[in-house]
């Protein structure tokens, strides 16, 4: 059981870690701060408000830059977790963090580890399943994680 955990906690790592982004580009990627201009102004990102949209020469709408900066300052869920204060809010409150459910009276579906579909078969090498000739084609090509 220990190696089936293992295993599965190496999978979700390499999940989270491809699908991991952080702002590469922009002012705060170099570590500028949003300290005021000479004339006063603030830089950042402006709200987001009908009158930013405009359209361009063909008729199209303009991406604004308020669009722009949402888009460049993506933020994962770890992240959004810690600044939500979740961890100040009181035992009693159910949040994120705190909420659970109790385990499935049924045993956990047999699923394709290609396609999705009922895994009836199983890998000789990992035991991860797969459905079909082909899908373990592919299992054994590009999935399989004991090369």
């Amino acid at each position: 059981m220990d190696y089936v955990s293992r295993r599965i906690k190496r999978h979700l790592n390499d999940l989270e870690r491809t699908n991991y982004t952080e702002p590469t580009t922009g002012p705060t990627a170099y570590g500028a701060s949003d300290a005021p201009d000479e004339d006063g102004t603030e830089k950042g990102a402006t709200p987001l408000r009908d009158d930013d949209v405009g359209r361009d020469k063909s008729g199209r709408k303009k991406r604004s830059m308020a669009v722009r900066s949402l888009l460049m300052y993506r933020k994962n869920l770890a992240t959004l977790v810690d600044e939500s204060g979740l961890s100040k809010l009181p035992p009693s409150t159910p949040t994120y963090l705190t909420a659970s459910a109790p385990p499935s009276k049924r045993p956990p579906l047999q699923l394709c580890s290609v396609c999705g579909y009922k895994g009836t078969y199983g890998c000789m090498r990992c035991g991860q399943k797969y459905c079909s000739m082909g899908c373990r084609a592919i299992h054994d090509e590009s999935r399989c994680e004991k090369r």
